[in-house]
């Protein structure tokens, strides 16, 4: 099986951790509390895959839709499909939002 893979990942606020390479398939993002949505932005090495972050199609290189977030962990998972769906694979950024600071 040959799997899809990603020439680039970005994400609209914080950073991948570790830094993106097309072979790691997991990340992670710390934001702060006042940042309650995200844009991700996935550019498929292939021009014959579709894209999508949880069930919303994306077009390759362009930001998706807002991606709302709650406080703490949000998981969301990019899938490339070729398009004879015989390959595909996972990223998955798991997104992690502040509390809110106590006085």
């Amino acid at each position: 099986m040959v799997f899809q893979k990603l020439a680039s990942l970005i994400v609209s606020s914080g950073e991948l951790i570790p830094a993106f390479n097309n072979s790691v398939f997991s990340y992670t993002v710390s934001v702060p509390n006042n940042q309650d949505s995200v844009t991700i932005t996935a550019n498929p090495i292939s021009s014959t895959v579709t894209l999508d972050i949880n069930g919303q199609l994306l077009t390759s290189n362009v930001p998706s839709n807002p991606l709302s977030l709650s406080v703490g962990s949000n998981v969301f998972s990019i899938n490339l499909n070729s398009i004879d769906i015989v390959d595909s694979s996972t990223y998955v950024i798991s997104i992690e939002r502040a509390r809110c600071k106590l006085n």
